[in-house]
């Protein structure tokens, strides 16, 4: 899942099987992992449209850091 907060209302499509998910504008939204293949993802993250502050892989990221960083305390 992919956490983000929108600037502006926009809507990624699945190019699989042309669902459509919309991020609200100025909410929190967890959308599918698969909103990173429609085009708009890479667009609205280029002009700042949309602020990405999880997803699955940086939150495994995170608690690999916590645990490195408990074990040097």
């Amino acid at each position: 899942m992919v956490k983000l907060i929108a600037k502006k209302k926009i809507g990624f499509i699945n190019p699989e099987t042309k669902e459509v998910v919309i991020a609200d504008r100025y909410a929190y939204s967890t959308l599918p992992d698969w909103i990173k293949k429609d085009p708009m993802f890479k667009w609205a993250q280029s002009d700042g449209s949309i602020e990405i502050y999880e997803t699955e892989k940086s939150k495994t990221k995170t608690a690999k850091n916590e645990t490195v960083a408990g074990k040097e305390k």
